[in-house]
């Protein structure tokens, strides 16, 4: 009878190992789970960069909670466990940061605009492009901040009165690339960098900077009181200077991203 209550809650004990409930490293060491919510514009460059800190702090796990900006900044305003931010957006990040949710955070690099095009449809201009009846695709603006930059380009370049009734608004800069790749528009207003490593898509059109806000991405630790341990927090931190290094930065910039010492103040 013992030999089979002992059998019972060995069993229960692999189960649930198997389902997460118990997150230890292979060497025993207990791991540190860190969510972190991201511009959906940063998920090819992060996932490296996953594997880079994880490889030197096997006792940290980071989970990544993509999607745009807006969406993010108010998962964070309604509470939800999240240990560090990675905004596209300034204002965002100054929101959170006026509300008290950010402990510690700087901006980290830049980006630019592009209107992009599938690699294998018409080589047109501009010109050509707003003088058809073909669609835009470019995030929502006020959620996505790469919609927000795009419709305040458009407005300085006079073009917007002209595309309005041919804009289809997306989730996020992934939907954008997405709605291009399969033809259901005929362009789409991205980040350069979005179009790291992609074949299939072509620009259109670079976006002079001078037409709208300057394009900053920002990382921060979320300030969520008791609701983490200091595990986490500890595990945010070094996240936080980790992602600021130069190996970092570097791989930031292979992604397309663009590095302005001015901006890190670290």
């Amino acid at each position: 009878m013992k030999y089979i209550l002992y059998s019972c809650i060995v069993l229960l004990i692999f189960t649930f190992a198997g389902c997460g409930l118990f997150s230890s490293t292979g060497s025993g060491q207990e791991t540190t789970k860190l969510t972190v919510s991201a511009a959906s514009s940063m998920m090819d460059s992060l996932m490296a960069l996953k594997e880079q800190f994880e490889a030197e702090h096997p006792s940290i796990e980071i989970i990544y909670n993509f999607g745009g900006s807006g969406s993010l900044r108010r998962q964070i305003e309604q509470g939800a466990p999240i240990g560090f931010f990675f905004s596209a957006s300034k204002r965002h990040y100054e929101a959170l940061q006026a509300q008290g949710h950010i402990q510690k955070g700087t901006a980290i690099f830049e980006n630019k605009l592009v209107a992009a095009r599938h690699a294998e449809s018409a080589d047109i201009s501009w010109e050509e492009f707003l003088q058809s009846d073909g669609k835009l695709a470019l995030g929502t603006p006020g959620a996505v901040p790469g919609g927000t930059y795009a419709r305040e380009a458009m407005q300085n370049m006079s073009d917007w009165a002209t595309l309005e009734g041919r804009i289809v608004f997306a989730k996020d800069a992934s939907h954008v690339l997405t709605l291009v790749r399969e033809g259901a528009v005929t362009a789409g207003i991205v980040y350069a960098s979005d179009l790291h490593g992609t074949k299939q898509i072509a620009v259109l059109q670079e976006i002079d900077p001078s037409h709208h806000t300057p394009i900053e991405y920002f990382a921060a630790v979320i300030d969520r009181g008791d609701g983490q341990t200091e595990k986490q927090r500890q595990a945010a931190l070094k996240f936080y200077h980790f992602v600021q290094q130069e190996s970092s930065m570097e791989l930031f910039q292979q992604f397309g991203f663009g590095i302005d010492e001015k901006l890190v103040n670290e």
